[in-house]
């Protein structure tokens, strides 16, 4: 059998009751009588179209430590990820394309006397440049997802 157990009360208004339900869970309603949350055998079901807000001064965490379990859709709760293949990646050192020779670029292929060769490893450069710019452009795009990842406490970020 249901029965109130306690109001939230703001001012004169009521807000919200909790009812105890005959199955020893709890039942939270709205002022209109809707339901907003159900509390039995170990879980929290809130109802559709019902919002979690958080204040904007400190913020809320879920989960207060690295090693409490945490899961997603019905995924196998898990401590926070911390591996050290999440550490931040060094920049990408290669700066220019050259030969063994340690030549430049431009030097390197004007040596070349046989023109069809020229023009192979010329085009070779050039796309070897797009790879370059390519990789560069992922680079970018992955320390950004890292950081977010890392700023939220998805990931550690390091071992």
């Amino acid at each position: 059998m249901d029965r109130t157990v306690a109001p939230f009360v703001v001012s004169p208004f009521v807000i919200a009751t909790i009812q105890a339900t005959g199955a020893g869970g709890l039942v939270v309603k709205a002022s209109t009588g809707a339901t907003v949350a159900t509390f039995a055998a170990g879980i929290i079901t809130i109802a559709d179209a019902v919002d979690i807000a958080t204040n904007t001064t400190t913020g809320t965490k879920i989960g207060t430590a690295v090693g409490q379990k945490i899961g997603f859709w019905n995924v196998t709760p898990v401590v926070q990820p911390a591996a050290a293949g999440q550490a931040a990646a060094a920049a990408i050192t290669q700066n220019t394309l050259t030969d063994n020779s340690g030549g430049l670029v431009s030097t390197t292929i004007a040596a070349i006397s046989d023109t069809p060769t020229k023009d192979a490893v010329a085009s070779i450069v050039a796309q070897l440049a797009k790879v370059k710019a390519d990789i560069a452009a992922r680079d970018t795009l992955l320390t950004a997802i890292r950081t977010a990842l890392v700023n939220t406490g998805i990931i550690k970020g390091a071992a």
